[in-house]
């Protein structure tokens, strides 16, 4: 299965929430949770959006890795491997390895569902936004219902950056190297 998923910068939640109802979706959770991202030292895992992360979520700790993104046009798709760790000991195994911390920070999400397609709104320093995510076999199938969606909840203002990238003000997209 792969993940298939589009963002969105958006100024308020207040009109999403309503319009997500209306079209059937539920709120299925919300979520608090510090995200630490590692790169080798000459930051080849930023350059090609490759994911190294640990995420604490109040009393657990996953070690995510998500290899080079696959892009169709304005939609993501990449294979994700997770696993349950200990924070502190794998911090010290990925530094020992010689990996760097990156950027770290926190994030809120509400999460809401509808079949298989996700939609959350998430807030990240401060900045809104709505990511739509399906996990699919096929992205073409994915990009249509996405791109339903999008025109559903009248989003306008892609965001291709991951939030990683955006908070550490880094923008592939543009002539600013690191």
């Amino acid at each position: 299965m792969k993940e298939v998923e589009v963002k969105y910068f958006v100024t308020n939640f207040t009109g999403l929430k309503k319009s997500l109802k209306k079209l059937g979706f539920k709120l299925v959770k919300e979520s608090s949770y510090e995200d630490y991202y590692y790169t080798d030292k000459a930051y080849k895992f930023i350059k090609n959006e490759t994911c190294l992360r640990l995420r604490k979520k109040r009393e657990e700790t996953l070690l995510t890795f998500k290899p080079k993104t696959v892009k169709d046009e304005d939609i993501k798709s990449k294979t994700e491997v997770e696993t349950r760790v200990d924070f502190n000991s794998m911090h010290k195994v990925l530094l020992g390895l010689g990996y760097i911390l990156a950027v770290n920070y926190k994030k809120s999400s509400d999460y809401y569902n509808k079949g298989k397609v996700t939609v959350s709104l998430d807030t990240v320093g401060g900045k809104k936004y709505v990511e739509i995510e399906v996990l699919a076999h096929k992205t073409k199938n994915a990009k249509k219902e996405i791109a339903e969606i999008v025109n559903d909840l009248k989003l306008t203002q892609l965001e291709k950056r991951n939030y990683r990238d955006i908070m550490m003000g880094y923008d592939r997209y543009s002539s600013k190297k690191l």
